[in-house]
């Protein structure tokens, strides 16, 4: 295992420290925000939380919530004690950043990869707010890191912590379900691929896969399908992909809704996707 260097490592926990510092600060000063509003009078204040025992919107982040309802009969109903779950996962979604990054060998790409999750403010600020967002992330990287690790090491402890990560994650942000079936649909393929490293674990593999991954994932299908049933899915778009996500973006970013702009994007990303299959070709 490639590890970072004693003073890139401290460098590291200063800019983590600083960034959680700086979250504490938001989620003191921020005013609340309209759907932590909603998520406590719908589900921390009630009590009601529990998929399908619970109010039926995409706004109950379940893991969010459960721990905000904790929190709230901790320290009270100021808005930081909504927020204190939130700011706790901070530290796991730096740590498991910086596991994943000492696997780069190469600092600039090490670094590359901590500064643009760690400094991404879009993203960073879900951390100081009551939603489920900043959680499953923080959990993802969890379950990415105990991903590498079994493909690593092969052991199927390490399946079991990658599941647990991504289907709590999931059940934090029910958007990394499309996460989950790839990693277990990954686990599941590369395990039989690999049938000799598991001699004598196949029941251990296959029990982990089922009770931490086939059954959670039904469990999740049945309330996305529930959501869409009563009309509270709030996810998609019947414009595609490209127009939803992507002009958007362009439009966002220059300012301009130029044809030019969109064939940059095209060239650029079909030229990065040819240069990645001919290093994975060259160096195997």
């Amino acid at each position: 295992m490639n590890r970072m260097r004693l003073s890139e490592t401290r460098i590291y926990i200063c800019l983590a420290l600083f960034l959680w510092i700086y979250l504490w600060l938001r989620a003191i000063f921020i005013p609340i925000a309209h759907d932590e509003v909603a998520t406590f009078f719908y589900y921390v204040h009630t009590g009601k939380f529990f998929p399908f025992f619970s109010h039926w919107d995409t706004n109950n982040h379940y893991l969010n919530s459960a721990l905000t309802w904790i929190s709230y009969h901790l320290f009270g109903s100021a808005p930081l004690a909504f927020r204190i779950p939130n700011l706790l996962f901070a530290p796991v979604f730096f740590y498991f950043c910086y596991r994943i990054a000492s696997v780069l060998q190469h600092p600039l790409l090490r670094w590359t990869f901590i500064l643009s999750l760690c400094l991404a403010h879009s993203f960073l600020e879900f951390f100081a707010i009551s939603r489920g967002y900043g959680i499953s992330m923080a959990l993802f990287l969890g379950a990415a890191w105990f991903l590498i690790k079994f493909i690593r090491t092969n052991a199927p402890r390490h399946i079991g912590f990658c599941l647990l990560f991504i289907l709590l994650g999931t059940y934090a942000n029910l958007a990394l379900i499309n996460s989950f079936v790839l990693i277990v649909f990954f686990i599941l393929i590369y395990s039989i691929l690999n049938e000799k490293l598991f001699a004598g674990k196949d029941k251990k593999v296959l029990g982990l896969l089922f009770f931490l991954g086939f059954v959670p994932i039904g469990l999740f299908g049945l309330i996305l399908l529930r959501l869409k049933f009563m009309g509270n899915l709030w996810a998609g778009s019947a414009n595609g992909l490209w127009n939803a996500t992507v002009k958007t973006l362009i439009q966002l970013i220059t300012t301009s809704d130029a044809p030019v702009f969109s064939y940059f994007i095209i060239f650029y990303s079909t030229a990065s996707l040819l240069l990645f299959l001919l290093i994975i070709i060259k160096k195997k």
